[in-house]
């Protein structure tokens, strides 16, 4: 009897220690740990960094990354002002929110959407491309072209809070390519962007050639500023 009962003792002690060893959660400083019914005003709790011990049955323990991801937005057919239709390319990095309220609402609206990297990269994505689409039609196609800067700014601006609806935010935005969207059957080599390309390297070349011939004619007067100083040394050291 006293043998059952050592054993049985064993087999709990155990028991207990593996519960410790599995349940025990390490949260990585690149992770959000979601503690549900941890008895917290809106039933869970998150942490960032650090450990934690999950209770059988009562708690349930998921993660988030923090991890900023990157994705390429493509607007084919963009409307800008004036009735252009545009292509543009943009590369755009976001992440789950920094702040607490973002967090709450990552962990309350996007957790098993965020499970799937593919599945969140789209939901972004839609969501970014529909803003771009409407800051693209608030500009002509030389603002797009020239400023890229403001269109940036415009789309983040109005992007912002449908993303944070969702607990994620926008990190790093670039606007990569914009070129024309060229209609079927249009054959005309040179579209409106094309041509402003042109015009842009155009005025680049010839900025360029400017600076060149500054530059050689300031060394053409340096080097006559040298030469006429040599000149006047050797006229003093003579009278010398």
């Amino acid at each position: 009897m006293f043998y059952f009962f050592g054993v049985f003792l064993a087999l709990i002690l155990v028991f207990i220690f593996f519960q410790v060893i599995t349940k025990m959660k390490v949260v990585g400083g690149n992770e959000l740990g979601i503690i549900s019914g941890s008895g917290a005003e809106k039933g869970f709790r998150y942490m960032s960094g650090g450990r934690v011990f999950v209770v059988p049955l009562i708690n349930r323990f998921e993660t988030l990354d923090l991890t900023p991801f990157t994705i390429e937005v493509i607007c084919d057919t963009a409307i800008a002002s004036g009735i252009i239709p545009l292509n543009v390319k943009a590369t755009v990095s976001f992440g789950i929110a920094s702040n607490n309220s973002g967090r709450v609402r990552a962990a309350t609206r996007i957790l098993n959407i965020a499970k799937n990297v593919g599945e969140l990269k789209k939901v972004a994505s839609d969501i970014i491309e529909g803003h771009l689409r409407d800051a693209i039609a608030s500009m002509t196609p030389e603002q797009v072209m020239k400023d890229k800067d403001t269109l940036v700014k415009k789309m983040i601006k109005v992007c912002k809070s449908d993303l944070e609806n969702i607990g994620l935010e926008i990190t790093t935005m670039n606007i990569a390519d914009v070129d024309d969207h060229r209609l079927e059957g249009v054959d005309e080599p040179d579209l409106y962007i094309a041509l402003l390309k042109r015009v842009q390297t155009a005025n680049a070349e010839t900025k360029a050639r400017e600076a060149r011939a500054t530059s050689r004619a300031n060394a053409v007067e340096e080097e006559e500023l040298r030469r006429a100083e040599i000149i006047v040394r050797e006229l003093e050291n003579e009278y010398e």
